[in-house]
């Protein structure tokens, strides 16, 4: 059996809610039209975008490479009817560093889609994911 991970969701106020992980830290989450944070689908791809982006900087690092920044878009398109799930995904990385090479920086990326990235390996099984990169050289 796998490690098993747990979090509590406390409503705060109508659908505003705050929740709390193994970590110990609180999020803010709110489901209201007022959107005074997150809803939970953008924390989807706020997670999605967090734990390529980790990915990415790890293995970049491993392989002794001088990343300097990191950004990643996430746009998702959701279905129509309820439950409204992702059914397709683009990300956009924009690395920048000093002498990056394209193709180191494409296998890394492959990488951390088909094998590493766990946010990616769930969101997949109901969305098409596809994905573009951007290198700029560092001063």
């Amino acid at each position: 059996m796998g490690k098993t991970a747990n979090a509590t969701i406390k409503m705060v106020d109508g659908l505003q809610m705050i929740g709390v992980a193994d970590s110990g830290h609180a999020i803010v989450v709110d489901a209201s039209p007022d959107k005074k944070a997150s809803t939970p689908m953008e924390l989807v791809l706020i997670a999605l975008g967090s734990c390529t982006a980790v990915d990415v900087i790890v293995i970049l690092r491993k392989k002794r490479l001088d990343l300097r920044g990191l950004e990643i878009n996430v746009a998702g398109e959701r279905a129509e009817t309820d439950p409204m799930v992702y059914t397709h995904l683009k990300l956009h990385y924009k690395l920048t560093g000093r002498g990056l090479p394209p193709e180191a920086v494409k296998k890394t990326i492959d990488l951390s889609q088909n094998k590493y990235c766990s946010v990616l390996g769930m969101i997949s099984k109901t969305a098409t994911v596809e994905y573009d990169l951007e290198i700029i050289e560092a001063d």
